[in-house]
């Protein structure tokens, strides 16, 4: 009887390093898979911000809005680039839409407009002029403003809205004018 036993030992330790080399690997693959699809998603919703960004910003008259801007004031075209950030924001669900200018200092920016959800679901806008801290964020908005290049960002932390990403196009391309930004 004990050559029985050794066999049946011996096959359960085999059973055994095979089912665990098959949960091992097939652990491994859902990992690796989940990886892939998830750094996929997030290039994926960057480059539709980018996009968002870019159609916003190749709309507005690259003239009227410098004009609009050096006034400092909530003139007819601000207005009229106000309603349509409303627009996008409200029909794109973005968590955020807005233009923000240099203010004269590199750690702040000043808002030019930014959307507000007509259905209120999402918190209401800054006002025209609130000068905000650069560093709250992401570094590709301000490449985007020092370059004029459209740039996305990864996942950052968007705080009350969690985690997040953000597409970022300057208005007319121009380096230090200002850009368009999507989350």
């Amino acid at each position: 009887m004990q050559p029985v036993e050794k066999k049946k030992t011996f096959t359960t330790k085999i059973l055994l390093t095979v089912v665990v080399i098959v949960l091992l690997s097939g652990g491994s693959m859902g990992v690796f898979g989940y990886l892939l699809n998830r750094n996929a998603v997030i290039n994926d919703y960057g480059r539709q911000a980018m996009t968002m960004a870019q159609t916003a910003a190749e709309s507005i008259d690259e003239e009227l809005f410098i004009r609009a801007a050096a006034t400092g004031e909530s003139d007819e075209y601000w207005k009229e680039i106000k309603d349509y950030l409303d627009k996008i924001r409200t029909e794109t669900r973005a968590l955020w839409v807005y233009i923000v200018l240099p203010s004269g200092s590199e750690s702040n920016v000043k808002v030019f407009a930014e959307g507000d959800d007509l259905r209120g679901e999402l918190p209401v806008s800054d006002d025209y002029g609130t000068v905000l801290s650069a560093s709250a964020y992401p570094e590709e908005m301000t490449l985007t403003l020092r370059t004029g290049s459209s740039t996305c960002s990864g996942i950052f932390d968007g705080g009350e809205f969690g985690r997040t990403v953000g597409g970022y196009a300057a208005i007319g391309g121009v380096s230090g004018t200002s850009w368009v930004s999507f989350v």
